[in-house]
């Protein structure tokens, strides 16, 4: 339609798999039908952003969340990797250095050189929709950080000596400014107090690239805490609670609202019979349909039906169900179509087929 209306048709289509909860199909009993509004209640959103993107990928496969692995990979990774340079670093540069950044030379310029250089590779994996590997890369970079700071070990040398610590406290906390900005497109608000701290207008990628030298830093404030597994109970704990409140099904669930009142002789204009499926068979490229072979017992029928997904053609022989059989037959592209069986559910793999009771017999009418 849109090719043919003269318009731009899209280049991709963005699409993953499912979101699980606990390995599982969301599920209200258990507390896994999760609304964003009751997790907004209780925990910041920064948490569940980064976990989703260190998570999701280009391919269709489905998303877990778990609520454990949740805490230990945020308090881990963000708090602990990333969150932890800002916290060592500007606490102590603003306690014995007066907050102000030194200068970037020898193997700490290299070090802060090679993070930038990442950003191109990290942009890609954006573009790609690999959230997961920008995520990786990140990391990659704090843990470089990190590894820097373990080594210098700046929490004795800032006892006796306290100017020799200044390289190695601007040069972590250069490559925490460079990880901030790559996790500006996931985690905007947690950027903001970054921009605070650094005393820097709002962050754009080129922005990684840039050099801060003999820079003065605001004074430090908390970023983030650890993410804590109460919150998440509470999380859950409310979400059995909201959705076991006394609602009956008809407020808790949705369901397609009544067609059109009709007369009865409307009804009665509709001739079903129990039908006997002798033959059904797979049709190739129709998505839904399959081709089925119906007795009615006075004669048979071949019927189109959209349950392709729902149901084996080897599974359907020899089974009973219901048929509109006064339907006016119906040319498609795969055939005719003489009747419709009768079936209940939303579609896709969610189809069942109407069956009468034990006895009934091919061509009997339904009363």
């Amino acid at each position: 339609m849109l090719k043919c209306a003269g318009l731009n048709t899209p280049d991709q289509v963005f699409v993953h798999g499912f979101l699980t909860v606990n390995g599982e199909k969301m599920s209200k009993s258990k507390g896994t039908f999760i609304k964003a509004r009751t997790y907004l209640n209780h925990v910041d959103p920064t948490y569940l952003r980064y976990y989703y993107a260190s998570k999701l990928n280009s391919s269709l496969s489905d998303v877990d969340l778990s609520v454990e692995d949740l805490a230990q990979r945020v308090n881990s990774e963000l708090i602990n990797k990333i969150t932890n340079l800002a916290s060592r670093g500007a606490q102590m540069l603003g306690k014995k250095l007066d907050g102000r950044l030194g200068v970037l030379d020898g193997e700490n310029l290299a070090l802060v050189e090679s993070a930038i250089s990442r950003g191109d590779l990290i942009a890609k994996h954006y573009e790609n929709r690999d959230f997961n590997r920008a995520i990786q890369e990140i990391r990659s970079i704090s843990e470089e950080g990190n590894r820097l700071f373990e080594e210098e070990k700046p929490w004795v040398k800032i006892k006796e000596d306290p100017e020799s610590t200044r390289p190695v406290l601007t040069t972590v906390l250069h490559l925490f400014r460079i990880c901030a900005i790559y996790l500006k497109p996931v985690l905007p608000i947690y950027v903001e107090r970054v921009e605070r701290l650094f005393g820097e207008a709002p962050y754009v990628w080129s922005d990684a690239a840039k050099k801060l030298e003999d820079h003065q830093m605001a004074p430090f404030e908390h970023l983030l805490g650890r993410l804590e597994m109460g919150d998440l109970e509470k999380v859950v704990e409310e979400s059995v609670e909201s959705e076991s409140s006394g609602e009956t099904p008809a407020e808790s669930e949705s369901f397609e609202p009544l067609a059109e009142e009709i007369a009865f002789d409307d009804l009665a204009r509709c001739d079903l019979r129990v039908g006997k499926i002798i033959k059904a068979e797979d049709i190739p490229k129709a998505g839904k349909l399959l081709r089925l072979t119906v007795d009615l017992g006075f004669e048979t029928r071949e019927i189109l039906a959209g349950i392709k997904q729902a149901y084996k053609p080897e599974d359907l022989e020899g089974k009973l169900t219901l048929v509109v059989a006064n339907l006016k037959p119906r040319k498609m592209k795969f055939g005719v179509s003489e009747g419709m069986v009768m079936a209940a559910g939303p579609g896709g793999e969610e189809i069942y087929l109407l069956s009468p009771d034990e006895g009934a017999e091919p061509g009997q009418r339904v009363m």
